[in-house]
């Protein structure tokens, strides 16, 4: 951007311009960013905290963070992209715990098919997320955060089912043998 302000003989307004341009962007991200962390230190006063996240993201970019934001937003891909497809999954084929939600039952505070659903689409997406930051070994769709979508909505449909059919099998056994101790 500086080049083309160079050429054009504008060097003092290109500066000008991007300065002001960065002062208002980084004002607003401290600022939001101030505001998210008063809420998890609530014992710090803001005027602190927004020195202290002022501070903190000044060594950052000194540090040179920008050069690892690609690699940053590709690690956040590995980790989020099975959790759709989970979600799609639980609330259109498997149905178990958006039914007890819809009983206004108790939710569980892990259900272990959906966890190992997202570490396989995890999984799944580092091996076809291209290198550094995956090891790209094969490609689905040659989109990996679709792959971990894909993967994620598969593992949770397919284990969804295959429990579903245990507990249902589970649930007439136990029907039976209430019957016959009834005499019915």
């Amino acid at each position: 951007m500086m080049k083309i302000f160079i050429t054009l003989g504008l060097a003092i307004p290109g500066i000008l311009v991007l300065t002001l341009a960065q002062w208002t962007t980084n004002t607003s991200n401290l600022y939001s960013s101030s505001l998210g962390f008063s809420i998890v230190f609530t014992k710090i006063q803001k005027e602190w905290l927004t020195i202290i996240l002022g501070i903190i993201a000044t060594i950052l970019a000194v540090l040179g963070i920008y050069d690892q934001f690609l690699s940053f937003l590709n690690i956040l891909a590995i980790i989020i992209a099975p959790i759709g497809g989970i979600y799609v999954a639980e609330y259109f084929f498997v149905k178990t715990e958006f039914q007890r939600y819809d009983l206004h039952l108790e939710a569980k505070a892990v259900v272990n098919r959906s966890i190992i659903a997202w570490v396989a689409g995890m999984l799944i997406t580092y091996l076809t997320t291209a290198q550094p930051s995956g090891l790209a070994l094969f490609s689905l769709t040659s989109v990996s955060a679709l792959d971990g979508v894909l993967s994620g909505f598969i593992v949770q449909t397919v284990l969804g089912k295959l429990l579903k059919q245990k507990d249902s099998f589970q649930q007439v056994t136990i029907d039976k043998k209430e019957n016959e101790e009834f005499g019915q």
